[in-house]
């Protein structure tokens, strides 16, 4: 709708008619069929497309300025706000002190039991009375309205002021009504600014160093709220479990697909190291504190409590926590209760088809409990691999100061030294189907055992951690049937990742006999060599050839290795100065550092 400055009344113009005829073309219809300007032309319409009812009338009104006012009358309603019977606890109600009081004297504090499960279970049980004391279970019927977190009272008082004086204006309709209405809607406005413009700082602020905080906090701003997508489902339970035997049959059909594969074995001699991490170091409750005052605050519904709340009363159970996570480090055993995940399909990307299960990856909810343990035993593994220097030195995930910044800062520096130097580079980008999921324990295990030095108790926790696993798919409430987890490493856990870069460590020592430049970040490998610009190409046919090679070798260790490469979403690409594509027989000269800041790269695929 709007003023088009065409006389639609004159469909004998050239330019009328054309534009009518455009209108018929692409299925639309005009409503405005009277004059809405002081010369008697109809230059202001509303336009629908011709299949759409939406639009009952359309006629003119008192004149504005040198056009009337064109009102239409359309066919919509208010949509309706979904409702919906939830359960829940007033959590926000809940006294801090009176909750650490009344856990304070349950069993758990004062008779602490002498085994791993007797203490889960008094901790839930001292959680749960404590909880239907202070907040008691409520059921009430849930209407979702969108949220402006930012709307204060005073804004409230101000839009009511308006409403008041647009009646005032409606009923005498005096020029002064008009001016003083509109001074105060501008007033409104200024305000609704200003508020929102100073809750979203506060935030920031707040955010500190949380770079997926922030994101999160920008994506609000720009109205770009991620909405889990599903698949079209009847019933959540039936999706459950739809999804529950797409994940078991995925993982089952790539391992038969590797176990079928032949690949020529690959001698890797690895030494144990020195020292040896045989026997946990007991926590204390002061690190238990400290732990969980740098944990996010995330929960699953396995929590007994939400984490939050959690925080402000660990003093009082950071002794039974100590007490449990201590009995697991010193007896080697990781409880059962905690082995079983919640398994959440999440779409790998917003544009993907949500109707095909493949579009999804299974991410883990764990208990916050369970986490904690898993934070300690990461603690002392990190402590035992830094003081041996365990660790690959080009594997950024995982680790700290190691980011996506660190590795595309360490890819991007050495393909411009490259360029700048006047030689070329090629760049192989490896990827990995299911990676986390098809992980041989086995195998793990052994890997922990060898190469870094786990033996004894601390050897027989990993193995109690990665055995008896199972998992089960939960949407909307409903769960799938459990299903026990035989390979893989959970996502979504704290030690997951990191169990997967260790699984993945021996890959270094493969690329590194090829003399093959390389940086990895999680499941993802780079590999690249550079080479200099002849006028045959006989070194850019070698560095193919070099990696080439190397890729055959990292294939026939992960076949062996049970990890799958997809070969669809692995690439290689070659990068040349500008003067080597535009006329690489007339190269003159490299490029001079003082250059370097003006360099002008073109990537080329050149294989994929």
């Amino acid at each position: 709708m709007g003023d088009f400055n065409i006389h639609v009344d004159r469909p004998d113009l050239p330019v009328v008619a054309k534009f009518l005829s455009t209108l018929v073309s692409f299925g639309l219809t005009q409503h405005v069929v009277e004059a809405t300007h002081i010369d008697g032309h109809t230059l202001d319409l509303v336009i629908t497309r011709s299949s759409d009812d939406f639009i009952y009338d359309s006629f003119v009104s008192d004149l504005i300025s040198d056009h009337f006012a064109v009102i239409s009358v359309v066919r919509a309603h208010k949509p309706l706000l979904l409702k919906k019977k939830i359960s829940y606890r007033c959590f926000s109600a809940i006294d801090a002190d009176e909750l650490a009081s009344d856990i304070s004297q349950s069993p758990l504090v004062c008779i602490p039991a002498s085994s791993i499960d007797g203490l889960l279970l008094q901790y839930e049980a001292a959680v749960t009375v404590a909880l239907d004391r202070l907040a008691p279970m409520k059921t009430k019927m849930s209407i979702g309205r969108p949220s402006s977190p930012w709307f204060s009272g005073d804004i409230v008082a101000a839009r009511c002021r308006c409403r008041k004086l647009e009646r005032v204006w409606r009923r005498r309709r005096l020029t002064i009504d008009k001016d003083i209405l509109l001074y105060h809607i501008r007033q409104l406005r200024l305000l609704m600014n200003d508020t929102k413009a100073l809750y979203f700082k506060s935030k920031i602020v707040e955010m500190g160093n949380d770079r997926r905080g922030l994101f999160q906090l920008l994506d609000r701003c720009l109205s770009r709220n991620r909405v889990s997508k599903l698949p079209v489902h009847a019933d959540p339970a039936t999706l459950a479990d739809r999804f529950g035997r797409y994940f078991d049959e995925k993982i089952v059909n790539i391992r038969a697909n590797l176990d079928a594969m032949y690949a020529p074995s690959v001698d890797l001699s690895s030494s144990v190291p020195n020292s040896l991490l045989s026997v946990f170091e007991p926590v204390s409750p002061a690190e238990i504190c400290e732990m969980v005052d740098k944990c996010p605050a995330k929960s699953s519904f396995a929590d007994p409590i939400p984490t939050n709340i959690l925080k402000k009363i660990i003093h009082v159970l950071a002794k039974p926590f100590a007490s449990l996570i201590n009995l697991s480090l010193s007896s080697g055993v990781f409880p059962d209760s905690m082995k079983l995940a919640s398994i959440t399909p999440l779409l790998k990307k917003a544009s993907l088809n949500p109707e095909e299960l493949s579009n999804f990856r299974p991410v883990s909810g764990l208990s916050f409990l369970s986490k904690l343990l898993e934070r300690v035993v990461l603690r002392r593994l990190t402590s035992h691999m830094l003081s041996l220097d365990l660790m690959v030195p080009v594997q950024s995930a995982y680790r700290a100061n190691h980011s996506t910044e660190t590795a595309l800062l360490r890819v991007m520096n050495d393909l411009l030294l490259a360029v700048d130097k006047g030689d070329g580079a090629a760049l192989v980008l490896l990827d990995l189907s299911a990676a986390f999921d098809t992980i041989d324990h086995t195998v793990l295990l052994s890997c922990l055992e060898c190469r870094f030095g786990l033996k004894g108790v601390v050897h027989d926790w990993f193995r109690s951690y990665l055995s008896n696993r199972r998992q089960s798919v939960r949407i909307s409430g409903k769960s799938s049937s459990p299903s026990p987890l035989l390979f893989g490493v959970p996502q979504g856990s704290v030690l997951g990742p990191v169990l997967f870069t260790m699984y993945l460590s021996p890959l270094d020592d493969i690329v590194s006999l090829f003399e093959v430049l390389r940086h990895y970040f999680a499941d993802d490998t780079q590999l690249y060599k550079r080479f200099r610009i002849l006028a045959d190409g006989s070194d850019k046919r070698a560095a193919f050839s070099c990696l080439s090679d190397c890729v055959k070798s990292t294939n026939s260790w992960m076949i062996i290795n049970k990890l799958q490469l997809n070969a669809g979403r692995t690439e290689m690409y070659s990068l040349l100065p500008l003067p080597a594509l535009e006329n690489s027989n007339r190269y003159r000269r490299p490029w001079t550092s003082a250059t370097s800041q003006s360099l002008r790269l073109r990537l080329k695929k050149t294989w994929a």
